[in-house]
């Protein structure tokens, strides 16, 4: 046996690992408890070191007050005489004299294990776990259950003697300690296979060489599978799911309907190769919360009729990620999710960015000393009206890991439209009671399926959606739904109080100059509310007679006033900044948008060196979608955005403010 051995120490309900060769001892908290862990441990067996042996000996003498106290301090007074032999001679003598009660306490414990064959114990927390129905089980009912039956157990068992056994408290903490220690696991040891799907009526065993999958039934499995989640949702290979495909097309749209479904896909499986997390961006009353609560119920099952409500779905503000303890709360968490995101600007960002990167994480948990380590599956998912301001100098390393939706569709009571609203393609009637149609069984199995086959696309492709992830789109989106129209206004708009503009031309120009930068369109109304939130109320609406005609407080610049009689009102505000050679900061199209992501690889590739601009324009001319006039415009805007530093000696990734 090694002379560098571990030893676990319990203290104060505390698990804490010390290298014994170094002095340090196991301090038992009775004699039984430090039988019960010499033999844990296989003291009896190999060398020990004097030191070893004194120490524990010295250990056993402060503890056996009640039991072999008088042996105990003969041995210590003359401890420095024993050889490796007689210690071990002795530790033998107190063994025998305990063996018939240990023998006892040791055959529950057996008769415990094999009435719960798949019972483990978690090392780094001392917590008993159960396997039932097809998942791992952590909470308080598995310690009473396992209580449970050795009271029952032991109302009818008689030791070697014949003799009834009598159960106390010293007894049946011996039979835990044995039932422990057999049973001994680490939280690393769970969901590390990147390629389980976990529901109701069995598992997804998904095949990433050729992205199939084949479902097996929990019976039919071999060995359990090492997971503490389970979705509970029945796998139904031919159900459907159109109620709720309408209601996700009715609030993200259809060109962000892929994106939802691929998402909900990769919460299915515990990789997080893809590293992204989604941030929903919409006004209130469009739909973000009803799908915020069909997600929950998707993961966790319906009110008190699921065990797991909170346990896989954890609401952790964005904003608190970086605070201690908080990323040991993600342990065995399917999703990270937060309703109604506030607009406070963010802070320190690092917890965030590890846990939607990293697969292997540590993290401190209450009242256990030390750091414990996991395997790490949590996604992230949050919605908010008002985006919080990003952290300042924030870089790549920040919007690389975003994926923004945008949900601006209203949904009004049928008593609340207005005219202009039942014209409005942004305005719909709210169905009061669409949640309870969402999640009938039929349609979370068909949610099943879709999200299935948008982790195929997923893993197919190796990536979201271009249009969608990518770090501009991400900036751009997030900053121009910091208020919906604040951008628009700073551009082209002068605020006074006897300015006038035309509603509907405003709330035109508006749209148009919001899609030019990724923004979804918005409704009237929501401009209107933009609009007086923005200016403190100065900003109001005129009407004429029901038709609202005007925005008082505010008007086109006069640049842009003479653009518009020029072109005789056909002009919009996109032709414009491109005439004055203002846009610099949006994206022209599909290919400047490719050639700009390009551009950032390369910087990242070599983020320790500047790279000359001719060098990256040779690398760059074989690629298809390069062009000399995209190639300046796509470097004058990362350098405008703060993506990339510029200097003599060439271009750089900017991160934070300073070189990566």
């Amino acid at each position: 046996m090694s002379d560098s051995r571990n030893w676990y120490e319990r203290d104060r309900g505390l698990n804490r690992v010390y290298n014994y060769s170094d002095g340090l001892s196991y301090i038992p908290e009775s004699v039984n408890d430090l039988l019960v862990w010499i033999e844990r441990m296989n003291l009896m067996e190999g060398d020990l070191t004097d030191s070893s042996y004194i120490s524990f000996l010295s250990v056993l003498y402060r503890h056996n007050r009640r039991m072999l106290l008088s042996r105990a301090k003969e041995e210590f007074s003359r401890r420095r005489m024993l050889t490796k032999t007689d210690f071990k001679a002795y530790m033998r003598s107190i063994m025998s004299e305990s063996g018939n009660s240990m023998q006892s306490e040791r055959e529950i414990a057996m008769a415990t294990l094999e009435a719960f064959p798949h019972l483990k114990t978690l090392k780094e927390t001392d917590e008993i776990i159960l396997y039932k129905d097809g998942v791992y089980v952590r909470e308080k009912e598995c310690l009473t259950e396992v209580r449970e039956f050795i009271t029952t157990f032991t109302e009818s068992y008689v030791d070697a003697e014949g003799k009834p056994y009598t159960e106390g408290m010293g007894k049946r903490a011996m039979i835990l300690e044995f039932i422990k220690s057999s049973s001994f696991i680490g939280l690393s040891s769970f969901d590390s296979d990147d390629n389980i799907a976990n529901v109701s009526n069995g598992i997804i065993d998904f095949n990433r060489e050729d992205c199939t999958f084949r479902f097996i039934e929990h019976k039919d499995l071999e060995n359990p599978i090492n997971t503490f989640v389970q979705f509970p949702v029945i796998y139904d290979g031919e159900a459907t799911c159109p109620k709720i495909l309408n209601f996700l097309t009715d609030v993200f749209g259809k060109e962000q309907l892929d994106t939802i479904l691929e998402f909900i896909g990769y919460l299915l499986f515990s990789t997080i190769a893809y590293q992204k997390a989604l941030l929903i961006i919409g006004v209130p009353s469009s739909g973000k919360t009803t799908f915020y609560d069909l997600i929950r119920t998707f993961i966790e099952g319906i009110g008190n009729r699921s065990n797991s409500i909170g346990k896989y779905v954890k609401n952790l503000p964005l904003h608190t990620l970086g605070e201690r303890f908080q990323l040991a709360n993600l342990i065995g968490a399917v999703l990270n999710s937060f309703d109604d995101l506030g607009k406070e600007a963010l802070g320190e960002t690092t917890g965030f960015r590890l846990s939607v990167t990293n697969r292997f994480l540590s993290g401190e948990i209450k009242n256990v000393q030390g750091n414990v380590y996991w395997y790490n599956r949590c996604k992230h998912l949050y919605l908010t009206n008002d985006p919080p301001r990003p952290p300042r100098k924030t870089g790549y390393q920040f919007w690389r890991r975003w994926l923004v939706l945008q949900s601006f569709t209203e949904f009004k009571d049928k008593d609340d439209m207005t005219n202009d609203d039942y014209t409005d393609s942004k305005v719909k009637i709210k169905d009061p009671f669409i949640f309870d149609s969402l999640i009938e069984p039929n349609e979370l199995s068909g949610l099943l399926n879709e999200g299935l086959k948008g982790y195929i696309r997923l893993t197919k492709r190796t990536h979201f959606d271009k249009k969608i992830d990518n770090v501009l789109r991400a900036k751009s989106v997030w900053l121009i739904n910091i208020n919906p129209v604040q951008m628009f206004v700073s551009d082209i708009c002068l605020i006074s109080t006897d300015s006038r503009v035309n509603y509907d031309e405003f709330v035109k120009q508006v749209n148009i100059y919001r899609k030019e930068r990724g923004g979804e369109a918005i409704s009237k109304g929501v401009c209107t509310r933009a609009l007086k939130k923005l200016s403190d109320d100065k900003i109001k609406k005129i009407h004429s007679g029901k038709r609202i005609d005007y925005y008082k407080g505010i008007e086109f610049n006069e640049d842009f006033k003479q653009y518009l009689s020029d072109t005789k009102g056909l002009g919009d505000v996109v032709s414009f900044m491109k005439d004055i050679e203002k846009d610099t900061l949006y994206i022209n199209n599909d290919r400047e948008e490719l050639l700009r992501n390009r551009i950032i690889e390369m910087l990242c590739d070599n983020k320790d060196e500047y790279i000359k601009r001719e060098n990256m324009k040779e690398i760059l001319s074989l690629e298809e979608y390069y062009d000399d006039i995209l190639f300046d415009s796509s470097i004058q805007y990362l350098i405008t955005t703060g993506f990339v530093k510029n200097s003599n000696r060439g271009l750089m990734l900017i991160e934070n403010g300073e070189k990566i």
